[in-house]
This record gives structure tokens, C-alpha cells and sequence, in this order.
């Protein structure tokens, strides 16, 4: 016997309360749809000014803001990288997290060596004018960098006495210029932040003429450098300071590029300010390509409704009413959420800037539902006289909303599920993102209602009788439609989709599982920004070359104590034989020229016979003299007149980092070294620490905010479709859909990043969308059709109810995001990616693996739960419009909603 063949109906008893729950709760629907529509029907007018009075919350959009440290916003707000920047604020004495690092590359523009006297003066130069001179305009007032940076004006130090080292070639005085650090005498200072595309002599493979003293002098071990880093600092305490610090970067980007006051110098520059300006600028590039798209939108739903309402010439006021309320609903939904955001002061981020055209797209889905079951009742309004037009539109508009308002219900809810529970666990930025589409998707419910089926009423007036009448579909896309649902039930036709279907989920949840997770900067800078080339030569010098590792210990050893100086010297041994480490040459640790200062002073007394030991004694004399570079470096304080040293810090260096992952990894070598060493309470911090925690966390936190989305979908849709089957049916429909994203973002080539996730997350979604409705119908179809119906007749029922509507919004949709696909940045890319992913599997589940899979499923399991009885007075009176229909001379009773 065929599997999906009639047989006697039975709820089985676990079912039973789940039948009752799902009983009322449709009953509940019912009925609140039905008043609802007989009262949009009735008060129109009433209902699109409260519409109105809702998007009046849009002025909050005057009050939106973007986030300040964008690079925070893809970590978790309980990632580690947030105690190590607190850590490190509060060594420094830091107040503010939003501390300005700015930099500037400077290269010659012949692509020659900076390693002269004149160049290295004129780089000197450079960075005293931009610091000094560079003036820039805030509110009216001019200001310098030197107005900001405060007691952080010094971050070009060293780079100053590596010039002085470098005019002291010639003399008696013993100084040594290399890399990673010079030498004066035997006390070593860092060079290798400042110097980048550094040649030694001898590594080269053919021999260099050093033509000039300071190259053939043997003081120098150098023969090239091809970069010089130079940095800007400021701590930015308060507003104003940093809105004047993202105008001095801005401005600096702009001046930088093709500047000529130095003409023998190319300048280029990275700073989180401008870099988040350049984000922003990014997504608002998008708009023009998102009008484009809501252009063409407009032109298909004219089309369509046109269509749909087999409309004259006489009738296109109606129609030109229609299509406003298709498109105004959503574009209310989407200012009055970003209203609302605006007016809680929550921040946003660029990646927001792609959410008009989901919620439009989402809402035009939802008008072609009720737009669909609407023009299979134009037949009806047709044949009812003028004067009675307006109650029997009130009727009507009730029945249309109680067949399909439960399924848009579903579909918004469910996607407002998703957004709300994937934001629970997700970083900031993804978090905003998730609550506000959330709200956007309520909103757009709720306005689809007070404005679209508002307009639908007053466009429902003005129909001229009998120019509508032909509204049904035609008799050969029926019989296409009946046919294709024969098809689909034949046994053979459902085995190949089954085993289709299998192969395809088997490949796409290997591809989710193994898809790589990548962070590259490069994605979410601009193509045409200057930004590219300075993150370019982050990449090709400054990471292979020099990275520092800060090194804050925050219980140091007592130095008098040799064992414990002895197991803190094993510590930073065991950190400099970590991969990618410059080695001991690269370290800058004071407690190094501290002994080598001691055993100096301590030689002079031994001639006399007298004994010495390392201990904190003498920290103030070198700090305050020998060591004064170190001053900013150690934390001490005197204790019954001994000085005592509360916390210091310390600098590794790495190199061959050629990627995001690989500086993760470096990452993580540190905190597993510092996690071994307790006793000194040792904490490592990187100004990308933020950016690896996003890289630690960006697969777990896609795969649990996935597993919990989809859990609660499949709780929401138990209340929709009771039966247990049917229920695993929808289930796995969504879940195929959406490792089918994932997995084929993975086989396409994109790997895990904060914009795929964010993708992700919406397609989640957005796939619901596809399945609901024919889940929904399907379902629904059991309690209408009778009891011995051949499977086709349930697969036609739900095919017929929705087909059209879903082809429609498929077509929309891709139309939306035609123009955003010939975008060339990133973002847009994979976001329109996975827009036409989610629709062209949404199609198929939709039309082919969902129908087959449901229509193998015995009847006798499905519990319709829907009480298919009149359960409002309405449902009754809309009977007696059916027969005022029939008979239009017949007076009208009142069609009032009873309670």
C-alpha cells in the first residue's frame, strides 16, 4: 500500500494535548484575524494614520550613531582580549578605551632606501609638521595633533635617537646601527617598529656599492630600508577629543593621498577612526545600487498586481493604491525601526546599511500572499452593488486575513525568532544587527496590516464593477499546477528526490564543518579606499617583519630572591623560543639593562673587596638616570623606605605572520605561556586582540547560535502544525536550507568571517519563509479535504495556495538584489550570494523536496488542530455576505465582530 495513501484518521495519544493547545490557539487566530480585518476593512482611513503616526518615530533616525571601536564589535563582550585592554589601560593610567594608534608609512617615491642622514631628516621633519603643523577644523575651532596627544606625544622617541646613532657614525663614539635593535655602547633600544623592507649587508645576492660614508662605515650592518613607520598617539579622555581625532585622521587620509608638500615621499595611513569612516563611506555606497533595486522592485509588483487584478484602464487608481501600500509598508517598518534604535541611542554598525532591502524584500513576500488571496475574491466584490460595497469589502478583507494572516503570522514570527535568539550569543555588531532586524520583522507584520491591507480596502472602493471579474488563474496554469502535483506523489519521482535531497544535505553539512575560518582585512575596507594599499603593506612588511607582543607582569618577581628571577628569565625564554619569535634580540625588557647597569657600578666596588647582589634598591637611581627611557614601562612605590615594584612591562618581537590566522595563532602561543606562568600574573596584550577573539570564537558562536535558532523555530512551528511528523518535516526542511547556505558558501570558496556570519544568521531566517507556507497549507489542508484525498489533492491544495505567491516573491527578491550584486566591494558579494543560495533553495524545498517529503507521510498522523467550525460571528456573517453576493437585492445585515 502507497505510503502516502488515505487511511482512517487518529490522533494518537501523545498528541492529544498537543492537539488541544494547537486547537485553541488557532481558534484564537481566527478570530483575532477576522476582527481585525472586518475592522481595517470598516475604518481604513483610521487605521493608515495610525500608520502614519508610527513612522512619525522615524525622526530617531537623526540621532543614529555608528560604533566607535568597530574592531570590538565582532567579539564577545566576555572575550579575554576585554581584560587585557583593561589591564593594559589601567598600567597606563588610561580612562578611556577609545586611546588613539595612528599610523603613518612613509617610502620614497622612487622606491629608494630611506637610509641616509638627509631622508632620515626629512622623514623627522615630516612627522614634526604633521604633528605641529597639519591643521584641521572641528566646530569652527583649528587645532594640531599636538592639542591631543598629551602625555603621549613621545611615540616617535626612539626613531629621533636612532637618527642621532645615525649622525654619530663618523665619530669615536661606539654605536652600532642594525636591526631589530641599534646600539649605543652596550645599552640596545628597539628600532624594528620604526624600520621596515630592512636589508642587511651581505644578504644580498649580487654586491651593493655603498655609496655614501654612513653605508660603508662597518658601525652600519644595514644596506636598506624601504619603510619607516611612524606613530600618533592620544588618549582621547572625552567626546570631543575623539570627534577631533576622526576629523585629524580623516583629514590626514585625505592630504596623504597624492599629497606634495613632500614631494619625494609617499604617505600612506591606518588608524581605527578613519578606518571606521571608510567603513561607513563603504556601506553607504550601497545605497545607490539598493534604490536601483527598490526601483525595479516597484516596476515588478505593478506589473504583478496588474496582472493579479486582471485591471483596466479604468481601474488604475486602485491599482496605483495597491502598489503604494506594497512598498509602503515595509519602508515604514524599516524607519520606524531605525527610529527606534535612534531614539534608544543604541550604536550601530556599517553592516546594518543591507537591512532595508531584506525587510522590503520580506515585506513585498507578505503583500503577494495577501494580494494572491485577495484577487480570488475580486469576483465576489464585482457582483456586489455600490451602495453595499463597503461592508462586503470588510467582510471580505476579514476571510482574507483568517486565510492567510496565521501563515504570515508563522513566517514573521518565526523570523523575528531567529534574529532574537541569534543575537543572544552573538558579538555586538552581530547582536545589532539581529535586534533590529528582529523588531523590523514584527514592525513590517504589523504594518503589512494597519497599511497595506488599509490601502487594500480603500483600493477595494473604487473598483469599477465588472472590470475585475476574470481574476482566478487560468485554466492551464491550474492544470500545469494539478499535474505537477500528480508528478511529485508518483513513488519514483519521490525516491529521486529523496536520495537527491540526501546527497545534497550530506555535502552541505560537510562543507558547513569544514569551512574556514578567515579574517582579512582587506573584506571590509572599500575597494577604491587608500585604505588598501596602507592594509597591504601591514601585510607584506609590518607583519612579516615586526610585531610586538606587550608583556604586562602584574605580580613581578622579587629579583633578590635568585630562584625566583630564575624561574622569570626561564619565562621570557620560553616566550622567545615561541614560533615566529625574533628571538632574545628583539626583547625589551628593563630588567636587562637594569643588572647590565648594576654590574657596571658593582665592577667599580669589587676593586675595593666590596660584596653586591640584584635587588630593588637601587630601581629609582636607574630609572631616574641610566634607565629614564624605562620610566613609563615600571610601577613602583617606596615601603618602610625599600622600593618595591608593583607591576612592569615588557616587549617580544615576532615576524612571518602572513595572515590573520597565523597572528591568532601567535595569539594564543602567548596566553598559553602566560597561563603557565601564574605566580607572576602575566598578561599579554595586542592591539588585535579583539580581532583573534573574533577569529577563537567566530566558529562556535555561528554553529551554537545556529542549533539554538533552529531549535526554537521548530517550538514555534509545533503551535502551527501539531502533528509530530509534519512538525520533523518542516524542521528539516529549514535545517536543509540552511546548511545548504552554509555549505555552499563553503564550496563556493567564502570562508567563516563576521560578514558570512552575519549572512548566515539571516538566511536562517529568511529560509522560513520558503518552508512555512506550504508546511502551513499543507497542514491545513488535512481538516478541509476530505478524509480519503489522494496525496496530490493536499500537495495541489498547498502548491495552489501559495505557488504563485512564492514565485513572485522570488522574483522580487533577486530583482531587489540584482543591482547590489554589481557592487565590487565584499560585503554586498556575500550577501547577495546568499540571498539568491536561500531563494533558490527556498524554491525547491518549497515546490519539490517538501511536497514529496510530506506527501509520503501517512494522513491518520496528521492532527490538524484547526477548528474548522465557525469561531467568530463574523465567519457567520460572512456567510450571509455570500448570499447578499448571490442575491444583491437582499438588504445587508450589520457585519460587527462579536467578542
Amino acid at each position: 500500500m502507497f505510503l502516502g495513501s488515505a487511511v482512517p484518521k487518529r490522533t494518537p495519544s501523545f498528541l492529544s494535548p498537543l492537539r488541544n493547545v494547537t486547537r485553541a490557539f488557532n481558534h484564537c487566530l481566527h478570530s483575532f484575524f477576522s476582527k481585525i480585518g472586518y475592522s481595517v476593512g470598516s475604518q481604513p482611513v483610521l487605521f493608515f494614520l495610525l500608520f502614519l503616526l508610527l513612522v512619525s518615530f522615524s525622526a530617531g533616525i537623526f540621532r543614529l550613531a555608528f560604533a566607535k571601536k568597530l574592531q570590538y564589535g565582532f567579539i564577545s563582550t566576555r572575550a579575554r582580549s576585554i581584560d587585557e585592554q583593561r589591564i593594559r589601560d589601567d598600567f597606563h593610567g588610561h580612562t578611556s578605551d577609545h586611546a588613539q594608534q595612528f599610523l603613518v608609512s612613509i617610502r620614497r617615491s622612487d622606491g629608494g632606501s630611506l637610509l641616509s642622514r638627509e631622508d632620515l631628516g626629512e622623514v623627522l621633519r615630516l612627522e614634526r609638521w604633521l604633528a605641529s603643523n597639519f591643521t584641521v577644523y572641528h566646530n569652527g575651532r583649528s587645532f594640531v595633533h599636538t592639542d591631543l596627544c598629551g602625555n603621549r606625544c613621545g611615540s616617535n622617541g626612539l626613531l629621533h635617537h636612532f637618527k642621532s646613532l645615525v649622525d654619530k657614525v663618523d665619530t669615536p663614539e661606539n654605536v652600532i646601527i642594525d636591526h631589530p635593535k641599534s646600539w649605543h655602547g652596550e645599552v640596545g633600544f628597539l628600532v624594528a617598529h620604526h624600520l621596515y623592507g630592512v636589508h642587511k649587508k651581505g644578504e644580498e645576492e649580487e654586491l651593493i656599492p655603498y655609496n655614501s660614508p654612513l653605508l660603508r662605515s662597518n658601525k652600519t650592518l644595514l644596506s636598506r630600508v624601504e619603510m619607516i613607520n611612524l606613530y600618533f598617539e592620544a588618549p582621547l579622555e572625552s567626546t570631543a577629543a575623539l570627534q577631533m581625532a576622526t576629523e585629524w585622521e580623516t583629514s590626514m587620509m585625505r592630504w596623504s593621498d597624492g599629497q606634495t608638500n613632500f614631494p619625494d615621499f609617499t604617505v600612506n595611513v591606518m588608524g581605527d577612526k578613519v578606518l571606521g569612516q571608510e567603513m561607513q563611506r563603504g556601506g553607504m555606497t550601497l545605497i545607490p545600487h539598493m534604490l536601483i533595486g527598490f526601483a525595479m522592485t516597484l516596476t515588478l509588483t505593478v506589473i504583478i498586481i496588474h496582472k493579479a487584478l486582471n485591471a483596466g484602464l479604468g481601474d488604475l487608481f486602485p491599482v496605483f493604491v495597491i502598489v503604494i501600500g506594497v512598498i509602503l509598508a515595509p519602508i515604514g517598518a524599516v524607519l520606524f525601526t531605525f527610529g527606534l534604535v535612534g531614539w534608544m541611542l543604541i550604536e550601530i554598525y556599517p553592516i546594518l546599511i543591507v537591512l532595508p532591502t531584506l525587510v522590503i524584500a520580506i515585506g513585498v513576500d507578505d503583500a503577494f500572499l495577501v494580494l494572491h488571496c485577495w484577487s480570488q475574491a475580486l469576483e465576489e466584490i464585482d457582483k456586489v452593488k455600490y451602495e453595499t460595497r463597503t461592508e462586503a469589502i470588510s467582510v471580505l478583507l476579514s476571510k482574507v486575513l483568517v486565510e492567510v494572516g496565521p501563515s504570515m503570522l508563522l513566517t514573521s514570527f518565526t523570523n523575528f525568532l531567529a534574529f532574537a535568539v541569534g543575537s543572544y550569543f552573538a558579538p555586538p555588531a552581530i547582536q545589532v544587527f539581529s535586534i533590529v532586524a528582529a523588531i523590523a520583522m514584527l514592525v513590517d507584520f504589523v504594518f503589512e496590516i494597519i497599511c497595506f491591507c488599509s490601502l487594500l480596502a480603500v483600493s477595494g472602493r473604487f473598483y469599477k464593477a465588472g472590470t475585475m471579474s476574470s481574476t482566478t488563474p487560468s485554466k492551464f496554469i491550474s492544470k500545469l499546477m494539478f499535474d505537477y502535483s500528480k508528478f511529485i506523489t508518483r513513488p519514483l519521482v519521490q525516491l529521486v528526490v529523496m536520495g537527491a535531497t540526501a546527497m545534497f544535505f550530506a555535502f552541505s553539512v560537510y562543507g558547513a564543518f569544514t569551512i574556514q575560518v578567515q579574517i582579512n582585512s582587506t573584506r571590509i575596507i572599500p575597494s577604491d579606499s587608500p585604505l588598501q594599499i596602507s592594509d597591504s603593506l601591514l601585510r607584506e612588511h609590518v607583519w612579516k617583519e615586526f610585531e610586538a607582543a606587550y608583556v604586562y607582569i602584574n605580580a613581578p618577581p622579587d629579583i633578590g630572591d635568585e630562584a625566583q628571577y630564575e624561574s622569570f628569565k626561564s619565562m621570557v625564554h620560553e616566550f622567545e623560543a615561541l614560533p615566529r619569535c625574533l628571538g632574545a634580540n628583539a626583547t625589551m625588557l628593563w630588567l636587562n639593562d637594569y643588572e647590565l647597569a648594576m654590574n657596571k657600578i658593582w665592577s667599580f666596588y669589587a676593586a675595593f673587596g666590596m660584596n653586591t647582589r640584584l635587588d630593588n634598591s637601587d630601581v629609582p637611581y636607574f630609572l631616574n638616570n641610566v634607565g629614564s627611557a624605562w620610566n613609563t614601562s615600571v610601577k613602583w612605590h617606596r615601603e618602610d623606605g625599600n622600593a618595591v615594584v608593583d607591576s612592569f612591562v615588557f616587549y617580544i618581537g615576532f615576524h612571518n605572520a602572513n595572515s590573520w590566522n597565523e597572528r591568532a595563532e601567535n595569539m594564543n602561543n602567548w596566553r598559553a605561556v602566560a597561563d603557565k606562568w601564574k605566580q607572576f600574573n602575566v598578561t599579554v596584550y595586542s592591539e588585535n586582540s579583539a580581532v583573534y577573539d573574533g577569529i577563537f570564537n567566530m566558529g562556535p558562536t555561528t554553529y551554537q547560535t545556529a542549533a539554538f535558532t533552529l531549535g526554537s523555530m521548530v517550538l514555534v512551528c509545533m503551535l502551527f502544525v501539531p502533528s509530530l511528523i509534519g512538525v520533523c518535516a518542516a524542521a528539516f526542511a529549514i535545517c536543509s536550507i540552511s546548511f545548504g547556505v552554509f555549505g555552499s558558501l563553503s564550496w563556493l570558496g567564502f570562508d567563516l568571517d563576521p560578514i558570512t556570519m552575519v549572512a548566515i544568521v539571516m538566511s536562517i531566517g529568511f529560509s522560513v519563509d520558503y518552508t512555512a507556507h506550504i508546511c502551513y497549507h499543507f497542514h491545513k489542508a488535512h481538516g478541509t479535504l476530505p478524509p480519503n484525498s489522494d496525496p496530490s489533492e493536499y500537495v495541489h491544495s498547498a502548491i495552489n495556495a501559495v505557488g504563485m505567491p512564492m514565485i513572485q516573491a522570488a522574483a522580487s527578491t533577486m530583482i531587489c538584489f540584482l543591482p547590489v550584486s554589481i557592487h565590487p566591494d565584499y560585503t554586498p558579494q556575500v550577501f547577495v550570494t546568499t540571498i539568491a543560495i536561500v531563494v533558490v533553495l527556498g524554491l525547491l524545498h518549497g515546490f519539490l523536496i517538501l511536497p514529496s517529503l510530506l506527501s509520503l507521510i501517512p494522513g491518520a498522523v496528521f492532527s490538524t488542530g484547526l477548528d474548522t467550525k465557525r469561531n467568530t460571528v463574523v465567519e457567520e456573517r460572512a456567510d450571509e455576505a455570500n448570499v447578499i453576493i448571490q442575491a444583491p437585492t437582499k438588504a445587508l445585515d450589520p457585519l460587527l465582530p462579536v467578542v
